[in-house]
């Protein structure tokens, strides 16, 4: 009788301990299941079937526009906005030889047009330690590739001004580089590479190089210089403000003159000082 309740004690523990078992397997299951993260099926939109367009990119109007001119792209690299202001500057004169001209901030050119251009002016600054401008950057390292052959440019006309600071060590080296690569791809420099020293006088520098520039390019291309300026006066991008002394724009800005006859003790009404004021949003 013992041995039988032993037995049947023996089957019953043996029973629980397999259904036990069993859970603790069947829970250990469900929480590995539960661990793995959901992955939602993928829906593909009916867009990723659709055939790819490639739109080309328009390439730069290199042509002359009929009745009005020869087409003439001046790039500027400026750090401080005076190669800018340069570049306007030509601009104005050049619509009154019956030219088109463009003025184009090199970061915001597709350097791969270059090669499509006619007529091209570079007006750039030589920054810091002989370094290109920062808007210049892109373009320069562009131009500067080896790997371009030697007749990518064959066919397009240019010159070079370049501004820079004869203190530095790398005087001008931006402009000078520039020159030379452009020829070394094959372009055809029509006018000397001209030079400004802002050390000294790099406004007489460059208005000397542009009084020779048109009337040089004038030629080149065919157009009469005896109707020169009748049509188009140069636009101004310069005003003069007249300020009393003692206003905010006195006291912030230097002033031009140097009135040595007048002063605050020689009167109470000293002349109102003039200041240089750049208009913009001309040419």
């Amino acid at each position: 009788m013992i041995a039988y309740i032993l037995e049947l004690l023996y089957d019953n523990f043996t029973f629980t301990v397999l259904v036990g078992l069993g859970f603790v397997l069947y829970f250990y299951y469900q929480r590995i299941q539960a661990s793995v993260a959901y992955v939602p099926p993928k829906i593909i939109s009916p867009q990723v079937n659709r055939p790819v367009v490639k739109v080309p990119v328009k390439k730069a109007d290199t042509t002359s526009i009929e009745g009005e001119g020869q087409r003439v792209v001046i790039f500027f690299g400026s750090q401080t906005g005076t190669a800018e202001d340069f570049s306007h500057k030509l601009a104005s004169e050049a619509k009154r030889y019956k030219f088109v001209p463009k003025v184009i901030d090199m970061e915001n050119y597709d350097h791969e047009n270059l090669s499509n251009e006619r007529f091209v002016i570079f007006v750039v600054a030589t920054y810091g330690e002989g370094e290109p401008t920062d808007n210049a950057k892109d373009f320069y390292e562009y131009i500067m590739d080896e790997q371009h052959p030697d007749d990518m440019l064959q066919g397009v006309k240019y010159t070079v001004f370049g501004l820079g600071n004869k203190t530095y060590e790398h005087y001008n080296v931006m402009g000078r580089n520039i020159d030379k690569r452009l020829a070394e791809m094959g372009a055809n420099r029509i006018f000397r590479h001209g030079e400004g020293d802002d050390d000294e006088s790099l406004e007489d520098d460059f208005a000397a190089w542009k009084r020779e520039l048109w009337p040089a390019m004038a030629e080149h291309f065919g157009i009469k210089v005896d109707d020169v300026g009748k049509e188009n006066p140069i636009e101004r991008r310069w005003r003069f403000d007249f300020y009393n002394a003692g206003t905010p724009q006195i006291e912030a800005a230097q002033r031009i003159q140097d009135h040595t006859s007048w002063s605050r003790g020689a009167t109470p009404h000293p002349p109102p000082t003039i200041l240089k004021t750049r208009i913009k949003d001309v040419c």
